[in-house]
């Protein structure tokens, strides 16, 4: 559900973030409120305190591109019911998503048996970024 509108959401994201000199993954990332804005701050700290040789590559425009087509395609597909999944499965979110509207996590999860949710509070697409220990706890 509202996956392939994801070329849309990311654009306007980062147009918003251009617009008052951010970082483009500040609103993609994170809620669009003072809390949002201070995971955002902690979580570019981290990110940008490693060496240099220890950064991500960044991500080319080309392949930006494909991701996103990618994603738009594949949220335009017929919806799997997922009953096929039979192992251990983490569905990890913010509670206020738009990237991956939240509401998709809650619907993998009741489609696959056995699968715990984890859905973060105050927390959008970055939720894993804006909750380090809390999602690293989870995959241990």
């Amino acid at each position: 559900m509202g996956i392939d509108r994801v070329t849309s959401v990311t654009f306007r994201h980062m147009l918003h973030a251009v617009a008052r000199c951010k970082d483009m993954k500040r609103y993609i990332f994170f809620t669009d409120d003072a809390t949002g804005e201070a995971a955002a701050n902690a979580t570019f700290a981290r990110l940008y305190s490693r060496a240099l040789s220890n950064q991500d590559t960044p991500v080319t425009m080309p392949a930006f591109l494909a991701q996103l087509g990618a994603i738009k395609r594949w949220g335009k597909a017929a919806e799997d019911d997922l009953s096929f999944v039979r192992v251990p499965t983490l569905i990890a979110n913010g509670d206020d998503d738009a990237m991956v509207p939240t509401p998709n996590s809650n619907a993998m999860h009741e489609k696959i048996i056995g699968s715990r949710l984890a859905l973060y509070p105050h927390a959008g697409h970055g939720s894993l970024f804006q909750y380090p220990n809390e999602f690293a706890d989870e995959v241990n």
